[in-house]
C-alpha cells in the first residue's frame, strides 16, 4: 500500500512532470520540419493560374500513390522548394496533386 503524497511532494513531481513534458515538446518542435507550401501564384499570369484551378491542383495530394513527385509533368527543385509543371505554370509542392496526373515511366 501506498502513502498519500503530501503538498510539497506532489508539487515537486507536477513540476519534474511539466518540464519534461516541456522538453519533449521543445525537441520535437525542433526536429520536425514545416510543410513546405507552394500555393502562391502572385506575379503567374492569370490564365495559367486559371488553368491551374481547372485541374483541381492542391498541395497536398489525398490519393494514394498519386502526386506531383511520381507525375511525367513535375520539374524537380532542390530539396526543401517548390517545382514546377509543364502543364501549367507556378510553384509545385512534390506532394501535390492535380487531374493532370500521369505516372512518370
Amino acid at each position: 500500500m501506498s502513502t498519500p503524497l503530501n503538498r510539497r511532494e506532489f508539487l515537486v513531481r507536477a513540476a519534474a512532470l511539466g518540464a519534461v513534458t516541456a522538453a519533449g515538446g521543445a525537441f520535437l518542435a525542433a526536429c520536425s520540419k514545416p510543410a513546405l507550401v507552394c500555393t502562391d501564384t502572385t506575379g503567374v499570369d492569370p490564365a495559367a493560374v486559371a488553368l491551374r484551378e481547372t485541374q483541381a491542383y492542391v498541395d497536398k495530394s489525398t490519393t494514394s500513390g498519386r502526386n506531383c513527385n511520381n507525375c511525367t509533368f513535375y520539374q524537380a527543385a532542390a530539396a526543401g522548394e517548390c517545382g514546377g509543371c509543364t502543364l501549367f505554370a507556378g510553384p509545385i509542392n512534390p506532394e501535390g496533386y492535380c487531374n493532370g496526373w500521369s505516372r512518370r515511366a
